[in-house]
């Protein structure tokens, strides 16, 4: 079977392993004709499948270093040590970080990994078997039994260590070395032995490799290279580099098949490089992008089998590479966190974070000693660690700023009294933290206190007597329900032509808001509230419009639904947007995004204001747009499209409005 076939087939496998639950089905993996029998069963998580790492001793020869319970492990298997961590996506190969897409995770007490990212680490073969009818993993020193060839089962010639000539160009001269993603080096095959005598070879000095190229290697025996190692498909055309751009700048590498590479970032000046085996090829001409991040990339023929393609950056970054099943490399570059400060607002402390977009982050509060800190992930620090001591008198005394790991910026807060984490706001520069210097009970007074004064200013921010048409009644109020004096605007993104976002599984974005706003609507009609829908069909309403349509009705509040996505399929969780231009609209906003976090349990992303959507801007009164969860993102996917999931969502945007207006009483 020819490559796409056979990635169709294990496509075809995994999606349908994948569709018999939404969290994990049981698989069949064989070593050669050996069935593996796992402590745990094999499973299908976030489309890869997770084999328990016990198994991979037993079936690879290796040694573990893993008992049951245990979050972390560490594998040796010929020569690689691999060290895993449970919902960690980076792996330690070598003493080198790899990225590992999905993280390891624990299931009944077992920790399980990748089999695809294993596979291609020890350089192993894995395929789907039709006589099986199962994943086969086999290793290259024998003929796979299965029918279904990939590209790499290839015949095996014999193979030494060769070192890469240093390119003859001065500039691609490589310089200092950043990180080091895999180790470098090229296979060539030995020279057939002549048949005269050998002669005394002619002793030359050694010549000083640049750092990145040297191997600790014992020339005397045989290493795992030498043992598994498979030589890429040659003859390979380079089609493009595509720039995508976004807030991590993601670049495509499209060639024909699987290929095998090496990376490194170096600095002075500030390049990645990215060498591509198996490739022949005449070089692309040089693109000048000038971006946020990239300024130039370069190819060039570096030997003849291998294509350079430089990066040359404004700035040193983390990155990723993956695999394409098709072929290909992508290649996504890491958010950059410029700088961190604490101020204060009305006596309180806030923390600015400065940054490229909106990387995820996760926020610790600890005790002994107290401290808080925030994990931004898939983020670089640029221009180094910061410490700054917080001359002011209160109970922050220092914050410090560093790269905890190549993918986490780390920030800490240290303390000498109660702080309570309130809000994050999510700025266009950034992110913004709202802290109270005082203990948890406090801060809800303290809140509660925002919220009357924000009540006060209600009668002199709303303008009622514009003379506007009639309302529209859309349903009948009880006077004694809790509602009764309230009109509600919703609004349910997209429609018609306009799809939205659209799902791994063809789900559309305004389908699922307008579920989501027929129910949450029907809560409203019960509560008392006159609600005001902008649309109650599958039809195409104007962005202009729909804050029109509320202010005609005389509505009190507008709640926008819709369903978020991005780049990639890795960001998840719930946020609320809104218009800085008046706190009432920060106000909704907040309400809805804890009362909607509350009930559906998805990851608090928190506020962002936004003054460039057309909604937002065209409102006169209290207006959030909510972004449910992601709909790209293969999990969140099968919670929105769930009828169970839209009841669940909507009760807790109505515990929002409620919450809102409670306030404004």
């Amino acid at each position: 079977m020819e490559r796409p076939a056979y990635f169709l087939v294990l496509s075809i496998l995994l999606v349908a392993l994948a569709a018999a639950s939404p969290a994990y089905a049981d698989v069949t993996v064989y070593v050669e004709e050996e069935r593996m029998v796992f402590d745990r069963a094999a499973t299908v998580a976030s489309g890869s499948v997770m084999v328990p790492v016990t198994a991979l001793e037993r079936y690879l020869e290796g040694t573990l270093q893993w008992s049951v319970g245990d979050t972390t492990a560490v594998l040796e298997v010929y020569d690689r040590k691999l060290s895993f961590s449970a919902d960690r996506e980076e792996v330690v190969v070598n003493g080198s970080s790899h990225a590992i897409e999905p993280a390891p995770r624990m299931m009944d007490d077992y920790l399980m990994v990748p089999l695809r990212f294993v596979a291609n680490e020890l350089n192993l073969r894995l395929a789907y078997d039709t006589e099986l009818g199962a994943l086969q993993l086999s290793l290259p020193d024998r003929e796979p039994k299965s029918t279904v060839r990939s590209i790499l089962d290839l015949p095996e010639p014999e193979f030494e260590i060769a070192e890469k000539p240093e390119p003859e160009d001065a500039a691609e001269e490589l310089g200092p070395v950043l990180e080091r993603r895999q180790p470098s080096f090229r296979i060539a095959p030995l020279p057939k032995p002549e048949p005269e005598e050998e002669a005394e070879p002619e002793t030359e000095p050694e010549k000083e490799l640049p750092t990145f190229l040297v191997e600790d290697v014992d020339p005397t025996q045989p290493s795992w290279r030498d043992r598994l190692a498979i030589p890429p498909l040659r003859g390979q055309d380079l089609r493009a580099v595509e720039y995508k751009g976004g807030p991590r700048s993601n670049v495509h590498i499209d060639v024909d098949n699987y290929t095998r590479y090496q990376s490194v970032l170096l600095v002075e000046p500030d390049r990645l490089v990215v060498d591509i085996y198996g490739i022949q090829a005449d070089p692309l001409p040089d693109k000048h992008i000038d971006g946020r991040l990239i300024e130039r990339i370069r190819t060039s023929q570096f030997d003849d089998d291998t294509m350079r393609i430089v990066f040359d950056l404004h700035t040193s970054t983390g990155y990723e590479v993956r695999h394409r099943p098709d072929g290909g490399l992508d290649i996504e570059f890491n958010y950059h966190i410029y700088d961190v400060d604490v101020e204060w607002t009305n006596g309180q402390p806030r923390l600015n974070i400065a940054s490229t977009d909106h990387p995820d982050y996760d926020i610790i509060q600890l005790r002994e000693p107290r401290r808080i800190v925030l994990d931004f992930h898939n983020a670089t620090l640029v221009g180094g660690a910061q410490e700054k001591s917080i001359e002011r008198d209160g109970r922050i005394n220092r914050l410090r700023v560093s790269q905890f790991i190549p993918s986490t910026t780390r920030v800490v807060l240290d303390l000498e009294g109660d702080v309570t984490p309130l809000a994050m706001e999510a700025l266009d520069t950034g992110y913004a933290l709202n802290l109270f210097e005082g203990s948890e009970s406090d801060a809800r007074i303290y809140q509660a206190q925002l919220a009357r004064e924000a009540r006060l200013q209600r009668e002199e921010s709303w303008d009622d007597d514009v003379d506007l048409p009639d309302r529209v009644p859309t349903s009948v109020r009880r006077q004694d329900a809790v509602l009764s004096d309230y009109v509600v605007a919703v609004d349910a993104g997209h429609g018609g032509s306009d799809p939205g976002a659209i799902g791994p599984r063809g789900t559309f974005e305004k389908d699922v808001a307008l579920d989501i706003s027929l129910l949450l609507g029907e809560l409203l009609e019960d509560a008392g509230a006159t609600v005001v829908y902008t649309r109650t069909d599958d039809v195409y309403v104007s962005i202009f419009e729909r804050p029109e349509i509320a202010s005609r009705n005389d509505a009190d509040v507008l709640v926008s639904i819709h369903a978020n996505s991005y780049i990639g399929n890795t960001a998840r969780g719930t946020e609320t947007l809104y218009h800085p231009k008046g706190s009432r609209n920060q106000l909704l906003a907040q309400s809805l995004q804890t009362e909607l976090v509350e009930a559906v349990q998805l990851i608090d992303r928190g506020l962002r204001q936004r003054t460039d959507l057309a909604l937002l801007n065209g409102s006169s009164i209290p207006t959030a747009l909510v972004e449910v969860g992601f709909l790209n993102h293969p999990e969140e996917e099968l919670l929105l499209r769930s009828r169970g999931f839209q009841q669940v969502a909507a009760e807790g945007l109505f515990n929002g409005v409620v919450r809102f207006l409670e306030i404004l009483r």
